[in-house]
């Protein structure tokens, strides 16, 4: 079961009953994605790439898509975004959310969730995105991104998703030189998994209530 919880900068966020865990943290769902995939990843790589080739690991919501859009639209960057998520929101809870998102995001966020999984939707001329319904454990895109957003449920609920053989396998099958993964996570396996995976690991400030979170470069 799932069930929308307010979080502390008064946006939503999903409750998921079979992980035990929300899909954000509850100091503030879109501070958060703001911080960490925002500040921390798509503008730091703009500033070596023109047009920005994006991966989220654990799309969940479609929040992180619709910062990203916003980014994309108010910084005028060229943005090919994959998504990929086993367990998509009902499409009931996923209106709720929605609808406890804030107005400039809001239209966003329902456009999103209106087009369909497994193809490749352009949204303006500077966003295309393509919604992946799968197990990301299984399946990941046949190509190598420039940013890896990497939002899976904890190293503590989803142990596999973290686990270091899959760290690797996403360093070389699917990051270019000089890309970037962007995760919440800066606990001592995380970062033990993605240095055996060949990535210069950073632990850089987190957003409230989050002491740090990690940015892994592919040299």
């Amino acid at each position: 079961m799932q069930e929308i919880r307010k979080t502390a900068d008064g946006s939503p966020t999903i409750y998921d009953d079979n992980f035990g865990e929300s899909l954000h943290s509850a100091f503030g769902s879109i501070t958060e994605g703001r911080h960490i995939f925002i500040e921390q990843g798509l503008m730091q790589i703009l500033k070596t790439r023109k047009a920005i080739s994006i991966l989220e690991i654990g799309y969940g919501t479609g929040l992180n898509a619709a910062l990203s859009y916003e980014a994309a639209k108010e910084h005028h960057i060229n943005i090919c975004y994959q998504g990929i998520e086993k367990y998509p929101p009902s499409a009931k809870i996923q209106a709720q959310f929605n609808a406890e998102l804030p107005s400039n995001i809001q239209s966003t966020a329902n456009l999103l969730s209106e087009i369909e999984w497994n193809k490749t939707t352009p949204l303006s001329e500077f966003f295309k995105i393509k919604k992946l319904h799968q197990d990301f454990l299984e399946h990941l895109p046949n190509q190598q991104f420039d940013l890896i957003y990497f939002d899976p449920f904890s190293p503590e609920k989803h142990p596999e998703a973290w686990d270091a053989a899959f760290l690797q396998r996403i360093s070389e099958n699917h990051m270019k030189a000089g890309a970037a993964l962007l995760t919440y996570s800066s606990k001592g396996v995380v970062k033990q998994g993605l240095r055996a995976a060949g990535l210069i690991v950073q632990r850089l400030d987190g957003p409230p209530g989050k002491r740090h979170i990690l940015r892994a470069k592919k040299i």
